[in-house]
């Protein structure tokens, strides 16, 4: 998991950042996969401060004696190990859909997510059918019976949000004569 979170800080965040055209040709491997000369001393190669990794990755013995570098194509060997900042379309495939759609989604999330969550908290609050939905779908997670319920937990979560309807049936009126 820490591996993916690496990933994600190094690879995409970045070239969320900055335009494909900046990034291009430019990959992420170790200074072991560089073509000497010049190697290290280039001034296209970006080394990567061992001090920003956590400390099992800083230390482990796969990273003794190199560098992790950001490098351009051209300084890499043929066939080495490397991430790619940009993916070309014709080698992308479904890998570059599902980038896009991520990086379209965290846009969209960083905007509004935020904004929404203080007005779920405020009409939460205020309903008491809201807060009635929320408990249940923590009785539904929560093993106190022995089992956990994933399914009403989640329908009872999409009530509370107003996703799925929730219709409080009136008492039957009494028979007429």
């Amino acid at each position: 998991m820490k591996n993916f979170i690496l990933f994600l800080l190094l690879a995409i965040i970045p070239a969320a950042c900055i335009s494909d055209d900046a990034l291009d040709g430019l990959n992420l491997t170790t200074s072991d996969y560089l073509v000497e000369p010049p190697g290290l001393a280039s001034p296209d190669v970006i080394v990567i401060p061992k001090k920003s990794f956590p400390p099992e990755i800083a230390d482990s013995e796969k990273f003794k004696g190199k560098e992790i570098v950001i490098a351009p194509d051209n300084l890499v060997k043929a066939g080495a190990p490397k991430i790619d900042f940009v993916l070309k379309e014709d080698e992308g495939g479904i890998a570059l859909w599902l980038l896009e759609i991520g990086a379209f989604l965290a846009g969209v999330g960083s905007s509004f997510i935020p904004q929404l969550a203080i007005l779920e908290a405020l009409l939460t609050m205020l309903s008491r059918r809201k807060r009635q939905h929320y408990a249940d779908a923590a009785r539904a997670i929560l093993p106190t019976n022995g089992s956990v319920d994933l399914k009403d937990a989640m329908v009872s979560v999409l009530k509370a949000l107003g996703l799925k309807h929730t219709k409080v049936e009136p008492p039957a009126p009494p028979p007429q004569a």
